[in-house]
């Protein structure tokens, strides 16, 4: 038995309002794979929509909060995803 998998495409677009509120939306389709060459129909084609909040602390440290989830799931994963993490600028 072998068993192979397409390649992924993904694309985005962001919106930036100063250094503060980041919006984005996403684009994937592919991943479509096939088992002794016989197409199992299982290409993926998901839309995610995210922000992103930076809290400028000072002049040279970012704190980040963000947030993703799934707005468009034809096949694939269904997620949402929280991270939160610290940006220091070095000069």
């Amino acid at each position: 038995m072998t068993g192979s998998t397409a390649d992924t495409h993904s694309f985005g677009k962001g919106t930036t309002y100063g250094v503060i509120l980041a919006l984005d939306i996403t684009f994937e389709a592919g991943g479509l794979t096939s088992v002794n060459g016989a197409n199992k129909g299982d290409r993926q084609n998901n839309m995610r929509i995210g922000g992103t909040f930076l809290l400028p602390v000072g002049q040279q440290h970012l704190p980040k909060f963000s947030c993703s989830t799934d707005a468009v799931v034809r096949m694939g994963a269904n997620f949402t995803m929280l991270s939160i993490g610290w940006q220091t600028i070095l000069v």
